[in-house]
């Protein structure tokens, strides 16, 4: 991490050649699924991904989705970072031109996160998540276009924006409960609308 924030503030390409190397030395030494190769292998996806906007290169991109991909499909990764993981893949798919792999990341990122609201966070950590989440359906509609399906992109868009509406207001409650003093009649109507912001028909 050192070393590409180094050469974020330097420009010295040699600095990310050098993160590069000594994220797949850690990365070849640790197990698959160890909490090391993760960590290593999550950085080694941002900064090989960073090198391709500086040299363009499609196996740069291929690696970088690679290392992606299994973070994405680890089932003992924390959740959060599975969703990240599926959005970074989509935007590397989506480099290489392949909308259907871009598409299949994106369904998979909007399929966990509204797990990932009730994964036993705090209302601080929820509300965070909450912000990394806020280009969701942009991406996921993006991804659905470039794949051809422009009706699959108006289905996500409107999941995916209801999943974080209704979030919000999920972090409203002490408000909610502050108006059914005031205005009863308001209150209940909000509470239909969160109702059909997680009603499965929006799916």
């Amino acid at each position: 991490v050192l070393l590409r924030l180094r050469y974020l503030s330097t420009n010295d390409e040699r600095e990310i050649h050098e993160a590069i190397s000594v994220l797949r030395e850690s990365a070849a030494a640790a197990p698959v699924g160890h909490p090391t190769r993760v960590d290593c292998i999550g950085e080694l996806s941002l900064t090989l991904r960073a090198l391709h906007l500086i040299r363009p290169d499609v196996e740069l991109l291929k690696e970088a989705g690679g290392y992606s991909q299994e973070i994405a499909e680890s089932t003992a990764v924390p959740l959060d970072m599975r969703v990240y993981s599926y959005m970074h893949l989509a935007a590397i798919a989506e480099g290489l031109g392949d909308g259907e792999a871009a598409l299949a990341a994106m369904e998979r990122a909007v399929e966990l996160a509204p797990v990932l609201m009730l994964d036993g966070v705090t209302e601080a950590d929820r509300a965070h998540r909450l912000g990394e989440l806020a280009d969701l359906p942009g991406s996921a509609a993006s991804a659905a276009l470039l794949a051809g399906r422009p009706q699959r992109a108006v289905e996500l868009l409107e999941r995916t924006r209801g999943v974080l509406a209704a979030e919000t207001l999920n972090q409203r409650d002490g408000e909610l409960e502050r108006l059914r003093g005031h205005a009863p009649g308001l209150a209940a109507e909000l509470v239909q609308v969160r109702a059909r912001l997680n009603s499965p028909k929006l799916v």
